[in-house]
Order: C-alpha cells, then structure tokens, then sequence
C-alpha cells in the first residue's frame, strides 16, 4: 500500500498532526492507499508558501506562451498556449476546509 505526503514549500511533508486518512478502492472495498490527514498547521504552511510566490510576483510573471506544451502539471490548462487558457486556469477558486473536522 502506498502512502502519500503532500506537497508545500518546495517540499513533500507528512501531516503535523501524524493522522493518516485511508482510501479504498471503490470496486473492492480494500483500502489501497493513505493520504494525508491535513490540519490548519499544514495548511498555514501551504499559505504561507502561496503569499511569497504572490510577493515575488513568480505568477504573475509568466506568460501563457511560456507555460509548458503539455499544461500545467496533469490539469492540462495551458496546452492550448493561449490567453483563454490560462484565464480558466488562473480562474479564482473556492476552496472549504473545515479546521474542526467532528
């Protein structure tokens, strides 16, 4: 079974809190894998990474012609090398979390 860590600051981390969710395999039942169990502490490290990349300005510098051939990561937005792409890819989200989880 693999476990995975998550991604933030340049670097993959195991959850602060050591609390690991399992995920099962839908057709099985069997759990085939463990992600991690994020807390607000993991999540403030997310952000905080977020806010220096907006300070330095590293988004905003890029041009959607320079974004690579086959998109952003596995998304896929950007393939196209055009301003609509980027614009979707760029689009503000919503994003929940509940820090209190019951």
């Amino acid at each position: 079974m693999k476990t995975y860590s998550y991604f933030a600051a340049g670097g993959w981390h195991n959850p602060a809190s050591g609390r690991w969710i399992d995920s099962g395999n839908p057709a099985t039942g069997e759990v085939w894998t463990r992600i991690p169990g994020c807390n607000a502490d993991d999540v403030g490290r997310a952000v905080d990474a977020a806010h220096w990349c907006h300070a330095k300005e590293l988004w905003g510098r890029m041009p959607a012609t320079q974004s690579p051939v086959g998109g952003f990561k596995q998304s896929g937005y950007g393939r196209g090398n055009d301003f609509e792409s980027m614009r979707v890819f760029m689009q503000t989200k919503s994003v929940w979390l509940a820090t209190n989880p019951t």
